[in-house]
């Protein structure tokens, strides 16, 4: 598995740009892949904004978010302002 990570360190909230959140670029060679590094990177508090595939993409991608240096669950209160386009955006309860 070919698996390709970008990590922007205090990128902003991926809604408003509010400071404060790191965002995690990943692409891989399959859905699967890109599945299974979507769950470990969950396991460590990031939550997915957009995942799969870009216009003329020939691999999958996901973008992941989560607050600077955040050690444990979190709640994003801000709605997601695109339904149906950005996957789980707003944390479950």
């Amino acid at each position: 598995m070919a698996l390709k990570n970008a990590l922007y360190k205090n990128m902003g909230h991926p809604y408003n740009k509010r400071p404060g959140f790191d965002v995690l670029m990943m692409s891989a060679d399959n859905d699967e892949a890109l599945e299974e590094a979507i769950n470990k990177a969950k396991a460590k508090f990031w939550k997915p904004w957009l995942t799969g595939y870009a216009a003329d993409a020939t691999l999958p991608a996901a973008m992941l978010y989560k607050p600077c240096g955040i050690d444990k669950d979190w709640n994003d209160s801000i709605p997601n302002p695109h339904p149906g386009i950005i996957n789980e955006a707003v944390a479950e309860a």
